[in-house]
C-alpha cells in the first residue's frame, strides 16, 4: 500500500484517501466546513442562483424526496453500478423528464458518471 503524508495534519495516509494531490480527504473535509461557516452567505446565493437556473432538477429531487418519504420509491443500498453497500445512495437521473426513474449508485459512481468515466447506457461496472 502506497503512502503519501498530508500537507496538513503531516500524517502518512493511503493515497485512496488524497482526492486532491496534498491534502488528505479528513483534512479537505474540515476546510470545507470552516470555509462554508465563514462564507455562510455566499453559499447561500450560489445555491439560491443554482436552483434558479435548474428548476427541472429541483423537481426531480423533490420528486425523489417526497416519494422515498411516502414509500412509493425505495431507496436502495447496493450500488447499481459496482455493486457495493453504501448507506446513502445517489438518485442518478437519466432524464429530468422522468424524475421517478432514477438509478441508485454510490457517491464514487455518481462522480464517475458525470466526470465521463462511466458513459454507457446500461451503466454496468465500466470502472
Amino acid at each position: 500500500m502506497e503512502l503519501r503524508r498530508c500537507f496538513r495534519c503531516l500524517v502518512m495516509t493511503p493515497v485512496e484517501e488524497f482526492r486532491l494531490e496534498c491534502v488528505c480527504r479528513k483534512c479537505e473535509k474540515k476546510n470545507r466546513k470552516l470555509w462554508n461557516k465563514k462564507n455562510r452567505m455566499k453559499l447561500y446565493e450560489y445555491h439560491k442562483l443554482w436552483r434558479k437556473r435548474n428548476p427541472e432538477k429541483v423537481f426531480a429531487k423533490s420528486k425523489i424526496l417526497v416519494a422515498t418519504k411516502n414509500g412509493t420509491l425505495i431507496r436502495k443500498t447496493i450500488c447499481e453500478i459496482c455493486g457495493r453497500y453504501y448507506k446513502s445512495m445517489h438518485g442518478h437521473h437519466r432524464d429530468y423528464n422522468k424524475p421517478l426513474e432514477v438509478i441508485w449508485c454510490c457517491p464514487s459512481c455518481h462522480n464517475k458518471i458525470h466526470n465521463g468515466e462511466i458513459y454507457d447506457t446500461n451503466y454496468q461496472a465500466n470502472i
